[in-house]
């Protein structure tokens, strides 16, 4: 059992409970919650303006400052969404509204200056799928090359623009203490102090994963979470007198939690602490006190018990007081089960074999790769390795050789244009795409085009899609599926690569599933949309990949598919050399028409062809600015975005 059921009904009776109890507070308090809400956006826009206009006038209006103040101000002014709990907590303190608009204004100022540091020491150019950071849109300045440099300058400028506001400092004459002298005094005191505690995190942050325990990461959420909340509650309680307080302190904890949960592959990858990562490594230290596949049991049980935990604080409070605590907590909850926490263990999926009941021969490919070449697989494998095929698109024989790579002839259709592998390996001795073929199968170009775009295709497929239940099947970089997740989709994968599914399974739990290779059927559906991302031309007969997508789709449901184009500049220029022509593992190349073609005939319907727009020169490898000079897409790549018809 994935997470003790005892534990799990006390979770289900509590997601209950407080989703009556945050619907109750929203009746009844909600006008007032949006009340703050608009004074909160009212004093961002005064206080930018006021950004703005010290820098023009102190610098006596550079090019540079106004167009790093504009691109501040729009960057804080998007992310205002950041101080929203304020309203909610609001509503228990009542504060005057004046005082209220200025002080958040004032601490919001300090608190989100620490963001556009903490972007710059990670080097996030996206926030978590959202929008570029402050630190991406700087690249496309003129000065881009000092972007890290500019960035660094405007948190700094940014938090002592809130620190001089609390002063009652307005360089103008109009200031004033926003709550008396010694109110103002404790706010500007709690404020510094916490920021200076939230940057020795950030220090802390950064030290060698090895000197990493749990006494270690307690200080760390501690200095990074806590303090980091106490900037912006100093705007309503500096004096810390409201009942609220220690319930916030381990809210806010429990908050740094669920983000190691959904941060934890970034997190990995740049060697910082992390909850998994720490449990794992105890693990490792201690062979035989837990399996690695344990540690997920590990953490919903520590997830779950705080939530407990919480529940319980939240009971014992004012009832004004309960009822903010019983509305940010089942915001959380809900949360932690969009994570893939606390689901049934019936839903694990994530096999040691192909799914589908599929299998081969033992020892069948262990000797192939995708470097393999023809006379190579004849010698080991026999003249029955290979096997003949006519066109994918349209059936048609008779394919004329349009190159030929590893001994394999590259054929093109001369009724359709589509261009296929023939003859090709026969069915069971497809090589698996994991392990090292990874690094084989010439996907790299497209995991550097999909970083970039992602944002914009998962913002299409929103568009377009009605519901927000999908399906990403090829997980290429991933970077699709983390800006999936970031718009609220409730995203489930499938992959070949054990390792790919793995590494998310602390964020997506149980909605992981393995394919082989041919692969099966996709699984859970009917789905809302289905991403097919660079697998099409992985399938024998590209008919079956998109007939399968259309049986995990519901009727009407949209197909995002991304497929190497044949139609491209680096197919022309680069013939055989191009890294997707891969004739092991990758035997279909389409262009619009063979793909239409095909997308008609299992059932779909054209919505969109997806041309992607250039990429930011500071952001583009040389060689995606090559062919982008050149005037064609960076990737090769075709993208297309069709709609599942009502027939069967």
């Amino acid at each position: 059992m994935h997470v003790a059921g005892e534990l799990r009904e006390r979770l289900a009776l509590l997601r209950a409970d407080l989703a009556a109890g945050a619907e109750d507070f929203r009746r009844a308090h909600g006008n007032l919650m949006e009340d703050y809400r608009r004074e909160i956006s009212s004093g961002i826009q005064e206080t930018l303006q006021g950004l703005r206009d010290d820098l023009g006038r102190i610098s006596g209006d550079n090019l540079l400052c106004r167009r790093l103040a504009d691109s501040t101000a729009d960057y804080v002014d998007w992310f205002q969404w950041a101080l929203w709990d304020l309203p909610v907590f609001a509503v228990a303190l009542r504060p005057e509204r004046e005082s209220f608009r200025r002080a958040v204004a004032s601490c919001g100022m300090v608190y989100l200056s620490i963001r556009l540091l903490d972007d710059v020491v990670d080097r996030h150019f996206l926030y978590r799928g959202k929008r570029r950071t402050l630190l991406a849109s700087l690249t496309d300045l003129p000065e881009g090359g000092r972007a890290s440099a500019l960035t660094h300058l405007a948190g700094v400028l940014l938090c002592l623009h809130g620190i001089l506001q609390l002063t009652g400092f307005t360089g103008n004459g109009d200031g004033g203490a926003l709550l008396g002298q010694e109110g103002s005094r404790r706010m500007l005191e709690r404020v510094v102090a916490s920021a200076r505690r939230v940057l020795v995190g950030m220090i802390l942050e950064l030290s060698a994963p090895d000197s990493w325990d749990d006494a270690s990461y307690e200080r760390l959420v501690e200095l990074k979470n806590v303090d980091y909340s106490r900037i912006l509650y100093a705007a309503l309680d500096p004096g810390d007198r409201s009942p609220l307080v220690p319930f916030l302190d381990r809210y806010y904890a429990l908050a740094q939690v669920l983000n190691d949960v959904e941060d934890h592959p970034q997190d990995e990858q740049r060697g910082q602490p992390n909850l998994i990562s720490l449990l794992r490594s105890r693990s490792t230290r201690a062979p035989g006190t837990a399996r690695r596949e344990d540690v997920w049991q590990e953490v919903e049980a520590i997830v779950g018990g705080k939530f407990l935990d919480l529940g319980a604080q939240a009971d014992e409070l004012p009832p004004l007081e309960r009822g903010v605590a019983r509305l940010k907590l089942f915001e959380s909850l809900e949360a932690a089960f969009g994570l893939g926490l606390f689901q049934p263990a019936a839903q694990t999926v994530l096999e040691s074999r192909p799914a589908g009941g599929e299998s081969r021969p033992p020892g069948a490919t262990a000797a192939l790769s995708a470097a393999s070449r023809v006379e190579e697989i004849l010698e080991s494998r026999g003249p029955g390795a290979l096997e003949a095929v006519a066109c994918g698109a349209c059936g048609e024989a008779g394919g004329k050789e349009l190159f030929r790579k590893q001994g394999f002839v590259v054929r093109r259709c001369p009724d359709c244009s589509h261009v296929y592998v023939s003859p090709r390996l026969a069915s069971g001795l497809e090589p698996p795409l994991c392990g090292e073929n990874e690094n084989d199968a010439g996907l790299a170009p497209f995991f550097a085009a999909e970083r970039l775009y992602a944002a914009v295709v998962c913002d299409l497929v929103s568009e377009h899609c009605e519901g927000r239940r999908w399906l990403h099947y090829g997980l290429g970089g991933g970077h699709l599926l983390r800006e999936a997740i970031a718009r609220g989709a409730q995203v489930y994968a499938a992959d070949e690569s054990p390792d790919a599914l793995e590494a998310l399974r602390p964020v997506l739990g149980r909605r992981l599933w393995r394919v082989g290779r041919p692969p099966g059927e996709l699984p859970w559906g009917p789905h809302d949309a289905v991403l097919l991302q660079h697998t099409a031309e992985l399938f024998r007969a590209p008919h079956d990949a998109l007939e399968r997508a259309s049986r995990a789709l519901r009727p009407g449901g949209l197909l995002y598919l991304a497929v190497p184009d044949v139609d491209s500049l680096q197919l022309r220029m680069l013939g055989r050399h191009w890294e997707a022509v891969s004739p092991v593992l990758r035997w279909h190349y389409f262009g619009r028409e063979s793909l239409e073609r095909v997308l008609t005939d299992c059932g779909f319907a054209v919505v969109e062809w997806i041309d992607h727009p250039p990429a930011p020169a500071a952001l583009a490898a040389p060689w995606m600015q090559l062919f982008r000079r050149l005037g064609c897409p960076e990737a090769g790549e075709l993208a297309v975005l069709a709609r599942r018809t009502s027939r069967d």
